[in-house]
């Protein structure tokens, strides 16, 4: 692809992994999760079967463009699973964002009015926000450093992300017309990819102060770290559930990449996914009910669906491009995800069966 070149990163905190070979855009590295996949496949042999699943049908708009880390996976088993009887045909394709740079993370707003997403179209990764046609773009961060991983407050009057405005990753805070940008968790560590109790009062996110990567929690202020997993393999990627009692996390301390789920205090943690696949960059659904994934079981990345409890594993998407990264619509009837079947990493969103 254009501008891209390998580059050795040699860095010890989340998402990267010390002497990992990661592809990068005009000398800015790809910090995303998607990088992580890249990662622990190599580390982990975590891999997917030959077998791909049959026609599925989908709708999908083209929202925006990303490049992405490389992913090779190796050839698995791996248990059969049922195309969603609710995905349609590919039309209807719509850029929204329309750029030619790094546009990715779109994150719904409450009202499902506006779309938050990472862009470098002015040089360095900053926080966007546009409507939900894609209209009246805007930089909210713009700020030289590192600014990603946007989180809406369940108000709506905040958004917190992940930034590297102070030498290493911490959480932030900023108003939803990017005033009163705030450091969240300072701490010297790696701290990012955040996520909002459904009240409001706390926050959610992953650091490796403790030497390797747990899933923590704060109150909206910053006060009050403290950590949730305590096990020596990667614990990250924590996700809220809508009834504020559950939170699922990524970790592979079973041998390759799951999504785990455990009590918002920390207690009960169970492996959902439980698959020799990576399974990862994972959404609740509005209703609590489901959980949207990105896996690579099937040959490639596709974003698949199950129920809360694990059960019911059915895949939304079936292209042999990259599709990964889901996000819901607060009315539970789209789900937005990342791709490269046009050739890049784009941003696209699917209708979805929200009784289903």
């Amino acid at each position: 692809m254009d501008g891209l070149e390998e580059a050795s990163i040699d860095a010890p905190r989340f998402p990267f992994v010390p002497g990992s070979r990661l592809k990068r855009r005009h000398g800015r590295f790809l910090i995303g999760a998607l990088a992580l996949f890249a990662v622990l496949a190599a580390a982990c042999g975590a891999g997917s079967s030959d077998t791909a699943p049959g026609d599925a049908e989908q709708t999908a708009t083209d929202l925006t463009g990303v490049e992405q880390a490389e992913a090779e996976p190796d050839a698995a088993e791996q248990p059969a699973v049922e195309p969603n009887e609710s995905a349609r045909t590919q039309s209807e394709q719509v850029n929204l964002s329309n750029n030619v740079v790094f546009d990715a993370q779109p994150a719904w707003s409450p009202t499902g009015t506006r779309i938050a997403f990472t862009s470098d179209r002015d040089g360095d990764l900053d926080i966007f926000v546009m409507n939900a046609d894609g209209s009246g773009q805007t930089n909210l961060t713009n700020d030289p450093a590192t600014d990603l991983d946007a989180a809406w407050s369940p108000d709506g009057t905040r958004i917190a992300f992940t930034a590297n405005r102070e030498g290493n990753f911490d959480v932030y805070v900023m108003n939803t017309d990017g005033s009163g940008q705030t450091n969240l968790s300072n701490n010297v560590a790696f701290d990012g990819l955040p996520t909002w109790s459904p009240d409001g009062t706390r926050i959610a996110f992953t650091s490796d102060r403790d030497g390797n990567s747990e899933v923590y929690v704060m109150d909206a202020d910053g006060t009050g770290q403290t950590r949730l997993t305590n096990n020596p393999a990667t614990d990250a990627e924590p996700a809220w559930s809508p009834a504020g009692t559950r939170i699922a996390f990524t970790s592979d301390r079973d041998g390759d990449l799951d999504i785990f789920v455990m009590n918002a205090d920390g207690s009960g943690q169970t492996n959902l996914s439980n698959s020799v696949a990576l399974d990862g960059l994972h959404a609740w659904s509005p209703a609590g009910t489901r959980i949207a994934y990105t896996t690579n079981r099937n040959g490639n990345f596709d974003v698949y669906v199950m129920n809360a409890d694990g059960s019911g594993q059915t895949w939304l998407t079936n292209d042999p491009a990259t599709d990964a990264e889901p996000a819901w619509s607060p009315d539970g009837t789209r789900v937005a995800y990342m791709t490269d079947r046009d050739g890049n990493n784009e941003v696209y969103v699917m209708n979805v069966d929200p009784s289903d």
